[in-house]
């Protein structure tokens, strides 16, 4: 086990004299690291569910990368999505994909939990499945668990 040693001022409550004391804090170590993106296994299953060619995979890629260790809970508009995104085909680049096959692909990563719907447009990304760079994978995951039950609930 390791310790932190932690000194503060303190108070006598008899005598109103300000002294240092030091403190142990035991060091509690994660199994999850920060600093660089993880994928779990479920998103490789996820992706094998919800890809059924290479729009679909844009898309999803799309999604995946808007989310980041600030942005945890993201807006999703369909329309907006299928205009931002690009496709390059050889020497020719294709431009906006049908605000359909975004929906699909939304929808898909719903199914899958890959995607939690939290409102209307809100969507939040599964840290079991996949953690965006320097992400706190401990705090995301409880948060996640605690926002499954409360649906669960509902």
């Amino acid at each position: 086990m390791k310790y932190r040693l932690l000194t503060e001022h303190v108070m006598d409550s008899t005598t109103g004299e300000i002294s240092t004391k030091d403190f142990k804090e035991i060091v509690t170590k994660s199994n999850l690291k920060r600093g660089f993106r993880m994928v779990y296994a479920l998103y490789d299953e996820a992706q094998l569910y919800i890809v059924k060619g290479e729009k679909d995979l844009a898309v999803m890629l799309h999604i995946r990368n808007l989310f980041t260790k600030n942005k945890v809970e993201i807006p999703l508009n369909a329309r907006k999505i299928a205009k931002e995104i690009v496709i390059k085909k050889e020497d020719k680049i294709e431009k906006g994909i049908g605000v359909s096959k975004v929906s699909t692909v939304i929808r898909r990563m719903v199914e899958i939990d890959l995607l939690m719907r939290i409102e209307r447009g809100i969507y939040r990304l599964n840290p079991f499945a996949y953690l965006p760079y320097q992400s706190d994978g401990a705090l995301l995951q409880k948060e996640w668990l605690e926002l499954k039950e409360k649906s669960e609930k509902d």
